[in-house]
């Protein structure tokens, strides 16, 4: 099957649309705003899955064997100018504990507890952050603490999944 334009192409005035006589342009600037539009679809996907253009990277902590209540399990500083966003975390402890999950935000302290009640493992990742709407602060530290002390050989580790803008 052959397509015909309803009027040969040598026939087609552009000068004239729908009857109405159209004046020159020069449409330079248009074309040239074209190049905008030139977006690598890998910044396309970033955008669509984590709602930035970031590709958040895991921070992982080491394992730690019965550690005093408060103790950093995994920390991050922000870097100095940016906004540290958590897009996710793993804890994994041996017995039953809470954890903090701690940053600073506006000036202010900023926290999330987590509980785990029995030994195990829970694992958060998500497409918006955690602290959407309250980024870490630039030049302080992101990290998740485990609140009452570890048990005698008990083991611990915790990992953030952390993106900068």
């Amino acid at each position: 099957m052959s397509y015909r334009h309803k009027y040969p192409p040598e026939s087609i005035n552009v000068s004239e649309v729908a009857g109405v006589r159209q004046s020159g342009r020069d449409w330079s600037q248009d074309l040239a705003k074209l190049q905008n539009l030139d977006t690598a679809l890998s910044a396309l996907a970033r955008l669509s899955r984590w709602g930035r253009d970031v590709s958040p990277l895991w921070v992982l902590g080491g394992e730690v064997t019965a550690p005093a209540a408060g103790t950093a399990l995994v920390s991050r500083s922000v870097s100095s100018g940016r906004s540290g966003y958590i897009y996710g975390f793993i804890i994994t402890a041996g017995e039953p504990n809470d954890f903090k999950l701690s940053w600073t935000s506006g000036g202010a302290a900023r926290g999330l507890r987590i509980a785990l009640a029995s030994r195990g493992s829970v694992v958060l990742v998500t497409p918006v952050p955690v602290n959407e709407g309250l980024p870490a602060d630039g030049g302080t530290t992101v990290s998740i603490a485990n609140v009452v002390a570890g048990g005698s050989g008990v083991v611990y580790q915790a990992a953030l999944l952390y993106a900068e803008v």
